[in-house]
């Protein structure tokens, strides 16, 4: 009876060891890009927390997922399942009419959206692959997060702010808004330029791509939606 509790705890154990091990292997990239970019080698620092960053990514994918990240992962495999074959989603096109346009870009949203919201993450993240101050900071980001997701999941931690005890919940909230204005000031210019830019193209291939086969978008009574 003793041995099963060890068992049982091994998962948790080598996850915890895996999350560590990533968070030092980021944090040392990190470091190491920040001293290539002091002496001016900004092909280094990419290529450096490039790879650091694909690393990490491997190593979390086989480390057991937070438990206050499981209605996420949940939620964006359910999602991601929605996406329509990418040959669906680049033929047929064609130049509609006047009138058809708005109604091939709603269609197009409604069908392919899971599409979509791929390729604009696809997009952004090569975006900030190319710029190393993005890249740079992007990095730290992931490093504190991995860090945090960890302790966060500790019953025995319980920070407090004046005297004010900060759930699990309540420190994820804080956590997203500090990275949320440091992504804005630092990268803020990139995901900016990238958006406006992806939408551009988004409603053009709604506008050209022909999606009448898949019928008009329904409501949830099964009605079509009114354009």
């Amino acid at each position: 009876l003793d041995e099963e509790p060890e068992a049982a705890g091994a998962p948790g154990a080598g996850a915890g060891a895996g999350a560590k091990a990533a968070a030092a292997a980021a944090a040392a990239a990190t470091s190491a890009a920040a001293s290539a970019l002091m002496g001016g080698k900004l092909t280094d620092a990419q290529s450096i927390i490039g790879n650091a960053l694909g690393t990490a990514m491997g190593t979390m994918a086989t480390v057991a997922v937070p438990t206050s990240l499981q209605p996420v992962k949940e939620r964006a495999g359910l999602f991601l399942s929605k996406a329509r074959p990418w040959r669906n989603f680049l033929c047929p096109l064609s130049v509609p009419s006047a009138n058809e346009g708005c109604s091939r870009i709603t269609a197009n949203v409604y069908h392919f959206q899971a599409n979509y919201a791929i390729l604009f993450v696809a997009t952004l993240v090569l975006t900030i692959l190319l710029q190393p101050s993005a890249l740079f900071c992007i990095g730290l980001t992931v490093v504190a997060w991995m860090l945090f997701l960890k302790k966060n999941d500790d019953p025995d931690w319980k920070p407090a702010i004046g005297g004010v005890e900060l759930g699990p919940m309540q420190r994820w909230l804080a956590l997203a808004c500090v990275t949320a204005l440091l992504l804005l000031f630092f990268v803020g210019g990139t995901i900016f330029n990238t958006t406006l830019l992806y939408m551009l193209c988004a409603a053009i291939h709604g506008v050209v791509h022909d999606a009448s086969s898949y019928g008009p978008p329904a409501t949830g009574d099964g009605l079509p939606v009114p354009l």
